[in-house]
């Protein structure tokens, strides 16, 4: 999306412009600020039972996405990344 006033003064994707709220309607993603710590976040995968999170900033736009296997790495770093294997039917 190009904002401009007589000439292009910058240019910005669309998340930038809206909130979660206005991209998406019930159910709400779980969200989390970009300070939330490793543990915060796995516990609102925990209550949640999602695959990832969404990160927002004060406004609620979102900033990134959180996926669990991310929060097991941060978690467990002795642990190496983890792996999920994918099942085939």
């Amino acid at each position: 999306v190009a904002i401009m006033r007589g000439d292009l003064r910058s240019v910005m994707s669309a998340a930038h412009l809206v909130t979660v709220h206005e991209l998406v309607g019930p159910p709400w993603p779980v969200t989390v600020s970009p300070d939330a710590h490793p543990e915060q976040i796995a516990e609102r995968l925990v209550e949640s039972r999602h695959s990832s999170v969404l990160v927002v900033d004060a406004e609620q736009r979102p900033v990134g996405r959180i996926l669990a296997d991310d929060v097991l790495d941060a978690l467990l770093p002795d642990r190496g990344r983890f792996r999920f294997p994918r099942r085939l039917s």
